[in-house]
């Protein structure tokens, strides 16, 4: 313990040499299996927090020292040295890697202290350090991916970091709060729609590409026989306003898998009555990230948890904002379906469905009953899904063979008691994941139908 009270000190110290001795002291201490396992403990058996507050109190002092380091430069409006620049990572780095090691024997205390450190620091100057970005955010999901930890933060830490993740996924000041930026954007100025012959044009080149394989000697006529702009150039081009083709950085990656574990999280503090504008904040952020990712990318698997959590407490709840969000997010969720990745296919039919009643349901909301279509917006989502067996690499179409004849009892009119049972069929034995995501793409397109002939 002497030791590491040496090394500890070294950490806060003012010399540089003398931290970087203190950093490598925590790498080798933690190191050992033995000493993590026991460290929190007195020889009693009992566990003892405090060890731990102050090892990871030494290593923010050690971060906040560099940092002020690193601040100087920006005052002098130069650039940071690169040796200042990589001692802030290693500290970085060292409190993510014994976070990640530790984070099964951190008390509540401990577990508090560093979360409010990695929540707090990773900010300077109202902009995200860059440095320690990345390392502090897979710190956070370490911490919140340990789910006794996540049941013990409190409210008020679950909307700040919620808050964070948005701001971070969004591009948006760090510091801003959720109850600000709620105003619904346009459903109408910027639509983004599915461009006509997009499919087929897809699948032109992707048949071009596979006949160039085969015939080398074709190849310079085929690359030049069109000049259809790509399909992000075309996206630009119909939405000027749209920057959905800005580059994801790894930190938002991080941070928008931090969203869905807090939004997935069953006992998030989403309906409190304490806080009755975050249902409308959440649900505006959900609808902004759409309009600045209306392509697929790296962010959006965790976004559509995130979205579909979302909806699972809020549908029942918020139905006017969730009717908002339904009709304003409706084009860019169609034009999501275009992806090749069925992981993403299969939460995304689950979105739909599940905004599909608001589309058309009436709640009172006279302004934009009056100004939606949404018959039209049934039309394009039957249109979508009807193009889907025609594609080379769509979803397939439901096997026989994983279907099981009979007549059912639990059917009443059109409603089902169970998943995947029809009036003379149901799902059989060798009913999978894709035959269920089948199930469901047919059993929307015959929802639609049905809507619009209603309409």
């Amino acid at each position: 313990m002497a030791n590491l009270g040496e090394v500890l000190k070294n950490l806060e110290s003012a010399k540089v040499a003398e931290r970087q001795e203190g950093l490598t002291g925590i790498r080798t201490a933690f190191s050992k299996p033995s000493f993590l396992r026991t460290f929190h403990l007195h020889e009693d058996g009992q566990t003892e927090d405090r060890n731990w507050i102050l090892v990871f109190n030494a290593l923010f002092t050690m971060v906040r020292l560099e940092k002020t380091e690193y601040a100087k430069s920006l005052t002098k409006r130069t650039q940071p040295k690169p040796a200042v620049v990589k001692r802030l990572t290693d500290a970085a780095k060292t409190i993510r890697w014994l976070v990640e090691s530790a984070v099964t024997y951190l008390g509540k205390d401990a577990m508090g202290q560093v979360l409010h450190h990695l929540r707090d620091e990773i900010v300077l100057r109202m902009e995200i350090l860059t440095p320690i970005a990345l390392d502090y955010a897979k710190a956070i999901k370490c911490i919140l991916g340990f789910k006794p930890h996540l049941e013990h933060i409190s409210d008020g830490d679950w909307n700040r970091l919620l808050a964070l993740a948005f701001n971070v996924v969004l591009r948006d000041p760090p510091r801003t709060i959720l109850e600000d930026n709620m105003d619904w954007e346009s459903e109408s100025g910027d639509e983004l729609t599915v461009l006509p012959g997009k499919r087929e044009e897809e699948e032109e080149e992707e048949e071009e590409e596979e006949e160039e394989e085969e015939f080398p000697t074709q190849r310079k006529r085929k690359r030049g026989k069109s000049k259809t702009p790509s399909v992000s150039v075309r996206l630009k081009i119909r939405n000027s306003k749209n920057v959905g083709l800005i580059p994801v950085s790894l930190e938002q990656v991080e941070f928008v898998a931090i969203l869905s574990i807090l939004l997935t999280y069953a006992g998030a503090p989403i309906l409190s009555p304490d806080n009755p504008q975050l249902p409308r904040a959440i649900f505006t952020r959900l609808q902004r990230f759409l309009k600045l990712y209306p392509a697929d990318s790296s962010l959006l698997f965790d976004y559509l948890l995130a979205l579909s959590a979302a909806l699972d407490h809020l549908a029942l709840n918020h139905v006017k904002d969730t009717q908002k969000f339904a009709r304003s997010a409706w084009n860019y969720l169609i034009m999501l379906w275009n992806t090749k990745d069925k992981r993403i296919k299969e939460h995304l039919i689950i979105v739909i469905r599940s905004l599909l009643s608001y589309l058309t349901a009436d709640f009172g909301l006279k302004s934009v009953r009056d100004s939606y279509d949404p018959a039209g917006a049934l039309w394009k989502l039957y249109n979508t899904l009807e193009g889907e067996a025609a594609q080379r690499r769509g979803i397939e179409g439901l096997n026989l063979d994983s279907l099981r004849l009979d007549v059912s009892s639990k059917v009443t009119g059109d409603q089902t008691m169970e998943p995947f049972i029809a009036h003379t069929f149901r799902a059989g034995w060798p009913f999978d994941s894709g035959q269920a995501l089948s199930w469901a793409v047919i059993e929307t397109q015959a929802d639609c139908a049905a809507k619009v002939f209603q309409i």
